[in-house]
């Protein structure tokens, strides 16, 4: 599964987690990080209002905002995380984010 640390993302191909996590962020041993230049993107994100819908499993993202997504390999025996990229992302409240699926999945912005 991917992790957060320090606004960079990571998949880690090794059973899906790092080998540590500390209060200092994530040891990255294991780990490699999710590049956005290595993603197409889907352009910009900006929604002041409506809804959108992320299907880990279609890899669509549908609703104020169509588009979608690629798939990231981790390896045998750990789920691919579905990856929705984009230049930038703004989202104001009210907004209704709905996800489904079986995939994990990941925003990447550039």
């Amino acid at each position: 599964m991917p992790y957060e640390a320090r606004s960079r993302f990571f998949y880690c191909p090794y059973g899906g987690m790092p080998d540590r996590v500390h209060s200092l962020g994530v040891d990255r041993r294991g780990c490699a990080p999710l590049d956005p230049n290595a993603f197409t993107s889907l352009g910009t994100l900006d929604l002041a209002s409506g809804s959108l819908t992320f299907d880990t499993d279609a890899l669509t993202v549908s609703g104020a905002f169509s588009g979608t997504g690629v798939l990231k390999a981790q390896g045998i025996g750990i789920p691919d995380i579905a990856v929705f990229t984009f230049d930038a992302v703004t989202i104001a409240d009210g907004v209704t984010l709905s996800f489904v699926g079986t995939r994990p999945m990941r925003f990447v912005a550039g």
